[in-house]
């Protein structure tokens, strides 16, 4: 109970009493029952720990962290280790008590722990603080130095790996791969290990493994490795087949870091799945705002659907005729989402850049009802949504009707307003993804 655990961590004197009994120095550590005792000490503290921030500043004050060190030391007395690890985990929750955590001999154990120990258990808990500790730029190097290796190895093991430990690996290489120059260190089976998990059984690890590829897949001098890994068709799989909100959020996400390179544009929809990834973008652009899952799924999709327009024109063509592409754009231009109705304003400027089809694309918008609510985000929407809503009525009234009926429909000064070009002819505001 985490009401309990805070009012005991207000107790100075109990919270002495129990550090002193997990470091091994307290009178009853020298019981027959000394590591019996430390381990029920090092779960205390940690159960103390994970109450709050003031609980944690209570047993750090205690000089918890010290002792909890010292019972990391007792390698073969695994129960005392996972519950000292844990506890240490617990506390570096508090950004502030990171660095005092991820010290070299914490990190140093940890990553024994996970490449030499028997104990699942164990090994499970001291990736996780790894993983923790790695998200921390202050001491990301410190942690890699110790146990990158390490991970990287356990993401590789074959089938029959532990899955919450596979998942805690995939978890710490992530963390350790927002540093670009730790990024260069996942190798190439690494990288394929990952992809593979996209089929895994259990959900978090596909999680997880589309989140690395999201990281790793943002780098731009990495992202060629990810597409050679076979990244690009494996999360097309992941989106068309994957029955869970985030796999498919994700699994969006890290396909459209791929997006702006018309090669993997064309693995993504030129293939035998590509009429089938385009309903798909389009159908999750159309689903509700009842929930924040399908709101980011919602927002990602769009999103995949201006980087292709981005690409080139064929591309822009293919959304044009998809059915019920600009219905869902439409209507996502008037959601609850702040972020996904910038995201269809997005799309429309991507759709009504050039004059491709002599104007088709720009009049096309118009009938589909995507002026008025363009022209509520300008005068209503955040500043990015004022800026991409603009872009795209610039865009539209490139063509000579529409510009006549935007100018109607709130004046000159709408159209005037808007950054970069949109007159007369071809051309009109770019905006990248």
């Amino acid at each position: 109970d985490n009401d309990v655990a805070a009012t005991l961590a207000t107790h100075r004197a109990l919270v002495d009493v129990v550090v002193a009994v997990a470091g091994g120095v307290d009178e009853h550590a020298r019981h027959e029952r000394n590591v019996e005792n430390r381990s029920i000490a090092c779960h205390l503290l940690g159960d103390i720990a994970w109450a709050a921030d003031v609980a944690r500043d209570a047993v750090v004050a205690a000089d918890g962290i010290g002792a909890l060190v010292a019972a990391c030391q007792s390698r073969d007395e695994h129960d005392l280790h996972q519950r000292a690890t844990n506890a240490l985990r617990a506390i570096s929750q508090s950004d502030k008590h990171k660095t005092a955590v991820a010290t070299t001999t914490v990190v140093v154990a940890a990553a024994a722990a996970v490449r030499g120990s028997t104990n699942t258990a164990l090994r499970r808990e001291a990736m996780c603080l790894c993983g923790s500790l790695s998200w921390h730029t202050d001491v990301r190097h410190r942690v890699a130095k110790a146990v990158l290796d390490d991970a990287l190895a356990v993401v590789k093991e074959a089938a029959g790996a532990d899955d919450e430990l596979q998942q805690y690996a995939v978890w710490c290489v992530r963390a350790l791969a927002h540093d670009d120059a730790l990024a260069r260190r996942v190798d190439n089976d690494a990288l394929t290990a990952i992809v593979s998990l996209l089929t895994h059984s259990d959900v978090e690890i596909r999680r997880e493994a589309c989140l690395a590829l999201v990281d790793v897949g943002w780098i731009d001098a990495e992202r060629t490795r990810v597409a050679t890994a076979g990244a690009v068709p494996a999360l097309v799989r992941a989106l068309l087949h994957d029955d869970d909100g985030d796999v498919t959020n994700y699994a969006l996400w890290a396909l459209r870091a791929h997006l702006g390179d018309e090669k993997q544009c064309a693995a993504m929809v030129d293939g035998n799945d590509g009429a089938e990834v385009l309903t798909k973008l389009v159908a999750v652009a159309a689903i509700g705002d009842d929930d924040e899952t399908g709101r980011n799924a919602r927002a990602e999709a769009l999103r995949c659907m201006a980087a292709l327009a981005w690409c080139s024109s064929k591309y822009r063509r293919m959304l044009m005729k998809q059915s019920g592409a600009l219905a869902a754009v439409v209507a996502a231009l008037s959601s609850t989402s702040t972020e996904v109705q910038n995201s269809a304003a997005h799309v429309c400027t991507a759709l009504a850049y050039s004059d491709d089809d002599k104007h088709a694309f720009q009049r096309a918008l118009t009938d589909a009802g995507a002026v008025t609510p363009l022209l509520a985000m300008v005068s209503n929407g955040d500043v990015e949504g004022q800026r991409e809503a603009t872009a795209a009525l610039n865009n539209m009234a490139s063509e000579p009707g529409n510009k006549k009926l935007i100018a109607e429909a709130r004046g000159e000064a709408c159209v005037a307003s808007g950054v970069g070009g949109g007159g007369g002819g071809g051309g009109g505001v770019y905006m990248d993804t």
